[in-house]
């Protein structure tokens, strides 16, 4: 496949993602024909297609007489899952961005839907800013996992930003502090071929090689105790993409294996 014709599927796939989010569709929804489809996303329909079949290899669709059903990953609920602890490698981390912004506006962006999802779940509404925090956590010096935390900013001190180190400090130590108490942690595994034009560009600006082969991406909402309401609510939107050395499986797939 040429590097052309790769960028084009990946940017129908987000495409196809956008649709999906936006028109609320459920696990087993069918899509629109694929000529329909293709007007709608103003595209052609052999490139849908393309991709189409490119989501299908990454269990988020299913082709069956004649049809293209939407596979969403199941969600696992847990309560913890730390990187830290996890990874029993020496840990570092580089900071990418420490923001409060609203969410990109650019739908050709591949973090342009992960951001309207991450307004969505922090409950904010389309014209508010949110907290970013982008960081690159490095395992024996090496690229270990992309992190992308979204905050809502009037859950915390109005110097937030400014008061931490984000390369020193843990997030969840941080929350703490702040009054908060960690309940669960509902998180969807899927695997991506590799990673994306953005997260290639950042690792290559750090002074890294961009990895090429299979990447596993988690999206998680960490749920959180309001401390003068006692109410449950999402206080962290988390997009991770682990880089190698990773197992994992859910339930009625196949084990995914990252050497």
């Amino acid at each position: 496949m040429s590097g052309e014709t790769a960028k084009d599927t990946e940017s129908i796939a987000n495409l196809i993602r956008n649709y999906i989010f936006k028109h609320r569709l459920a696990d087993g929804s069918p899509l629109p024909p694929p000529r329909e489809l293709a007007a709608q996303l103003a595209c052609d329909e052999t490139s849908l297609i393309k991709a189409l079949r490119s989501e299908e290899a990454k269990q988020m669709m299913s082709y069956a007489g004649g049809a293209w059903t939407v596979l969403l990953p199941e969600t696992i609920s847990h309560h913890s899952l730390s990187f830290t602890r996890s990874a029993k490698k020496p840990l570092a981390t580089k900071l990418i961005e420490k923001a409060m912004r609203e969410p990109m506006d650019d739908d050709s962006h591949p973090f342009y839907l992960v951001e309207q999802q991450a307004r969505e779940a922090l409950s904010l509404p389309p014209d508010s800013k949110f907290i970013v925090i982008e960081r690159l956590r490095l395992l024996d010096q090496r690229p270990g996992a992309l992190q992308r935390a979204y905050l809502n900013p009037a859950r915390f001190p109005e110097d937030f930003l400014e008061a931490h180190d984000f390369e020193k400090e843990s997030l969840i130590a941080i929350y703490k502090q702040c009054g908060y108490t960690q309940l669960s942690r509902d998180t969807v595994l899927s695997v991506r071929d590799e990673l994306n034009t953005y997260q290639k560009n950042v690792l290559r600006g750090l002074g890294f090689d961009a990895q090429t082969s299979a990447v596993l991406d988690a999206e998680q909402r960490l749920y959180a105790e309001d401390p003068h309401h006692n109410s449950r609510f999402v206080l962290e939107f988390l997009n991770a993409t682990y880089l190698g050395g990773w197992r994992y499986e859910i339930k009625n797939r196949p084990a995914s294996v990252f050497p």
